[in-house]
């Protein structure tokens, strides 16, 4: 009984120990395996790290990147405004100095108008203080021309010209210094009637000619000019006093003038 009670306790610490070895050796097999387990787990969380802290990186440097391309485009934006500005005032500063300038020359034109206006009132009450003597000069020269024109009838009436060429043209009156009758004035008259009738319309015309006489007689026109006569006229006053020959006597004579008045009907 006692053997049996000894081997059974041999035997039943003998299954303990072997119970305890085995049960050992699976908690080693596991510790080792949850070691495995562990130490991929922290190379796996080391590389995802790892990992994380590469993007991190490229994040980082790509805000950094961009931040910097902000700054610079930031930087160029201001300095524009800058230059702008500057530009800006600078043009202000010109266009304020033109329009000083322009105020200083409206002034200054005011200035000269009202200068001009005061002189132009004075001359203005000159000429009303000259007006009156040059009204009665110009009724004695009237004057003087009527009692021109009355000697100039009579002398036509003494040379022989009739009545229907004294209506058409008068002779010239000539200067006292020069000769005042052409030898040839009754032929050349007809011409003269000729040309005014053909091309002349019908009116009163006064022709002033300055010419010169040579010594065989001969009439050399300087100018010849009227405020009234259109130029047929003209034309056929130039035509009739170029061909007059005078009795001068072999004296030259220069500067003479004439007023050829013409009654055109």
């Amino acid at each position: 009984m006692f053997k049996t009670s000894l081997v059974a306790l041999v035997v039943a610490i003998i299954t303990s120990v072997a119970s305890n070895y085995f049960t050992r050796i699976e908690i080693a097999e596991n510790l080792s395996s949850l070691e495995r387990r562990t130490v991929a787990r922290i190379r796996t969380l080391s590389e995802e790290l790892i990992t994380s802290n590469e993007s991190m990186g490229s994040l980082i440097r790509g805000s950094n990147n961009l931040i910097n391309s902000y700054a610079k485009r930031l930087n160029e934006v201001k300095e524009t405004v800058d230059s702008t500005k500057t530009h800006t005032n600078t043009e202000l500063t010109l266009i304020r100095s033109q329009q000083n300038n322009f105020l200083d020359n409206i002034h200054t034109v005011e200035s000269q108008a009202k200068i001009f206006e005061s002189r132009l009132i004075s001359l203005e009450n000159n000429l009303s203080a000259v007006s009156i003597p040059l009204e009665a000069l110009r009724t004695d020269l009237y004057e003087i021309q009527t009692q021109v024109n009355s000697s100039a009838q009579m002398e036509l009436a003494l040379n022989g010209i009739n009545s229907t060429e004294q209506e058409t043209h008068q002779l010239p009156i000539y200067s006292n210094s020069c000769p005042s009758t052409a030898l040839n004035r009754s032929e050349r008259l007809p011409q003269l009637k000729r040309e005014l009738e053909q091309s002349a319309p019908a009116g009163i015309y006064d022709v002033r000619v300055i010419f010169d006489i040579n010594k065989g007689g001969g009439l050399i026109i300087s100018k010849l000019e009227s405020q009234t006569a259109p130029n047929h006229v003209l034309g056929a006053v130039r035509h009739y006093v170029d061909g007059l020959v005078f009795d001068n006597q072999g004296i030259e004579f220069a500067g003479c003038e004439a007023l050829v008045k013409l009654k055109v009907s």
